[in-house]
């Protein structure tokens, strides 16, 4: 699964609700320019997550579990408070 909007000035992708990332060994992508979690993504079952924008912040609630999320691009530390970690695997490759 792919959300895909980067190349487009000014684009953005704002999640209020719930993306549930679980298909067992499968890829998430979130592209755009600006992304704002301010709502609940759930990781499992060995689905990666990928975060590939240059901005985006987290006031919602990332919950990894048995599963990887990549974080790419910029951030403030505050984003990574709200992550849970149930045995999976996170990284950061921002500036």
């Amino acid at each position: 699964m792919l959300a895909d909007a980067a190349g487009y000035a000014g684009d953005g992708f704002v999640n209020a609700g719930k993306i549930i990332a679980a298909v067992n060994g499968g890829q998430f992508q979130i592209n755009s320019q600006s992304f704002a979690n301010q709502g609940t993504i759930a990781v499992s079952n060995g689905d990666t997550l990928s975060i590939n924008d240059p901005n985006w912040s987290n006031t919602g609630a990332i919950t990894v579990t048995g599963a990887t999320v990549k974080l790419n691009g910029a951030f403030a530390s505050s984003s990574l408070a709200r992550i849970t970690n149930n045995s999976g695997r996170w990284s950061s490759a921002g500036p």
